[in-house]
């Protein structure tokens, strides 16, 4: 089990708590969750319980659905990407970059 899917078990709600905690208990803003923890929150996605977070499940409890089943019934793409082009900076751009080099798609940044 990797980090995201365990705290997809905790939950991400109590995570965001836990972290609450900790910055206002030492005082220390490094503790306090990242926006975007927030933001998954606040839109419902809060773990197995709710039956999606960092990964979906088919019910709550259960195992998450990968990424190759979730894909398995949908229609094929109308043409290949074979290329991108990623234009800008930061964690955004590094990670849209990332994911298509890995899938095999030709990177130009």
């Amino acid at each position: 089990m990797g980090p995201l899917e365990l705290i997809d078990l905790v939950g991400l709600d109590a995570c965001a708590q836990i972290l609450e905690s900790l910055a206002e208990q030492f005082a220390e803003p490094r503790f306090a969750p990242a926006p975007a923890l927030r933001q998954l929150v606040t839109a419902g996605f809060i773990g197995r319980k709710a039956g999606r977070g960092f990964y979906e499940y088919g019910e709550p409890g259960t195992e998450p659905i990968r990424r190759e089943d979730r894909a398995a019934g949908l229609p094929r793409p109308e043409r290949e990407v074979r290329r991108l082009g990623v234009v800008g900076t930061g964690a955004v751009g590094a990670g849209v970059a990332e994911v298509a080099a890995t899938a095999g798609i030709e990177v130009t940044c």
